[in-house]
């Protein structure tokens, strides 16, 4: 058969298509798979539909791992896109325009040039905040010492001059083990990273953060905090405007006070938090993931309880009862109500806030697309 002989020959001389973050070395590695995904050279091994890249951004957005060879059930996808129409036909423009790219990526047999060694190289503003070593006796407080972490890395990333890695790509690095901070840099695309460890003892805090360039291991900048429990959110802040101050980052006025605003005021509401984003987190994929799920339920309402204008928390509360009904582990419409309640009050206390959107998004999507 000479048209099948050409197309295998023709195949065989095909150049392999470079890796995405050979290109972005920065790009997500979640994100880096979606788009692979995308732009599969084989039809078969790309999403199947609109609902499944929509499943997988969804996913990435809210930091939990992707399914990537998810195959939804025809009906499930549509009785989805009758509900959601405005959403589905941005999805299927999103799959429509990556199908696109897939054939102008692959219809070129010569590739264009790559681009420049510079141009490869991370951005001087660019860090990753690994994660805190808890060097407390009470293993419990390793809650508290993420907490810490991700508060950190939060107030960085509020800082548009910066290019700060998600918490979804550090947690791999977690404390404990042999770190090779340049492979880390390299792997995440960065130029800096922070490391940093917390001892809680009584009503004392010590809190250690060092920024590192890891493209040569020079240590910058480091400090250790030893002060009350109670100033552990101006800890936070501080670490946060030191490390910006140190790669000369811009601080506009709108973000040096998102900054200097803590979570709360309340370090028992801060542990309810913390220890429910945890469990969270690590509930999606876990033979515990419905009792993770409610326990984080339980500790977030308690968090709440203590601190009523405890905004964060009421949006991970949202999320989190939200996931409950949408899960089929309490499919009732009270757990429903009180995702919508949770809303409600994120909406009172920052109703222009992204993450106030995000969580109404989140509950509009979960709780009211037909998935049964």
């Amino acid at each position: 058969d000479l048209p099948a002989m050409r197309r295998s020959q023709a195949k065989a001389s095909e150049k392999p298509a470079p890796k995405l973050r050979s290109i972005a070395p920065t790009l997500d590695r979640d994100l880096e798979t979606i788009c692979a995904r995308c732009l599969e050279r084989e039809p078969q091994a790309r999403y199947r539909s609109a609902g499944d890249l929509a499943i997988d951004l969804e996913r990435w957005l809210e930091g939990r791992p992707i399914v990537a060879r998810r195959v939804s059930p025809p009906v499930r996808v549509w009785r989805w896109a009758k509900r959601n129409p405005k959403l589905a036909a941005a999805t299927a423009a999103a799959f429509c325009s990556a199908a696109a790219a897939a054939f102008l990526f692959f219809s070129h047999n010569d590739p264009a040039p790559q681009p420049v060694l510079e141009s490869r190289l991370p951005s001087q503003k660019s860090i990753a905040v690994l994660p805190f070593e808890n060097l407390s006796r009470d293993p419990d407080n390793a809650f508290f010492t993420d907490g810490v972490q991700d508060e950190i890395l939060t107030d960085l990333a509020r800082i548009a001059d910066l290019k700060v890695i998600s918490r979804t790509s550090v947690m791999p690095y977690k404390s404990g083990v042999a770190r090779n901070l340049r492979e880390i840099g390299e792997q995440l695309g960065v130029a800096h990273v922070v490391e940093g460890s917390v001892q809680r003892a009584g009503n004392r805090v010590r809190v250690n953060a060092q920024l590192i360039d890891a493209r040569n291991d020079a240590h910058l900048w480091a400090q250790t905090y030893d002060r009350d429990l109670a100033d552990v959110f101006a800890i936070q802040s501080e670490i946060a405007k030191e490390i910006a101050d140190q790669l000369q980052a811009k601080l506009s006025p709108n973000e040096k006070n998102e900054i200097e605003q803590p979570p709360t005021r309340d370090v028992a509401a801060f542990d309810f938090y913390s220890h429910a984003r945890t469990l969270f987190l690590n509930a999606f994929g876990s033979s515990a993931g419905k009792a993770d799920l409610l326990q984080a339920a339980d500790l977030l309402n308690k968090a709440v309880a203590r601190d009523p204008s405890f905004f964060q928390a009421y949006c991970q509360l949202a999320f989190t009862q939200v996931s409950v009904y949408f899960l089929d582990f309490d499919h009732t419409p009270p757990r429903l109500a009180a995702a919508e309640a949770a809303v409600q009050m994120a909406a009172r206390l920052q109703p222009d806030a992204g993450e106030t959107h995000l969580a109404r998004a989140r509950n509009l999507y979960w709780g009211y697309s037909d998935y049964d």
